[in-house]
């Protein structure tokens, strides 16, 4: 019996939050005011951020850029800045991060081959440069150890960024690819933006 009232609890505590009105500041920004019996189930949150041009909505990556504020209300810290190569956003996925680096990969045609671009992001600079590239074939074939096949992205070579994409008419999903990136050299000066 008591397990079954502190399930309908937690059910009225979640839906009162997802009824709740999202505030929307000038600088992208938003903040919602918590009902207090969810801000007290809240452990942990994240946002999605996307990109939607008429009704597709390209799937750019999720952080855990909010905080729950004493007052109960979930805020965002996002600076309006996304990781792009060559104007092209990427879709950004975390693989691991320690106390000087963390490390995202995206997932990119190389070479016109389905892979994996890696990337490095320094914690202390906020500098983001590319570490590798290695193939998604290898990676079905070869699982974890397909990144030890990574190799580095040399002058010339050609990156087409992969999204995951949402139809908000009809509630498909899919892949669609971005611009066609010929790097003019190795190095990080044509990636913009910040984590």
């Amino acid at each position: 019996m008591g397990y079954g009232k502190a399930q309908a609890l937690d059910s009225s505590a979640l839906r009162a939050l997802a009824e709740t009105e999202v505030e929307l500041g000038q600088d992208g920004n938003f903040s919602l005011r918590a009902p207090e019996e969810a801000a007290a189930l809240i452990q942990e949150a994240s946002v999605y951020l996307t990109q939607i041009k008429g009704g597709t909505a390209r799937i750019l990556g999720e952080d855990d850029l909010l905080f729950l504020d004493e007052t109960g209300t979930l805020r965002t810290e996002f600076d309006g800045k996304w990781i792009s190569i060559g104007g092209n956003l990427l879709e950004l996925e975390i693989i691991d991060s320690t106390d000087s680096i963390t490390r995202y990969r995206a997932e990119v045609l190389h070479e016109g081959k389905d892979s994996w671009l890696i990337l490095g992001r320094n914690n202390e600079t906020g500098k983001f440069s590319i570490l590798g590239v290695y193939s998604r074939e290898d990676e079905i074939s070869l699982g974890e150890l397909a990144a030890r096949n990574m190799r580095m992205v040399e002058p010339g070579d050609s990156l087409q960024p992969v999204y995951n994409v949402y139809d908000t008419e009809d509630g498909t999903e899919g892949k669609e690819r971005g611009g066609e990136i010929h790097l003019p050299c190795g190095k990080q000066d044509r990636i913009s933006g910040s984590g």
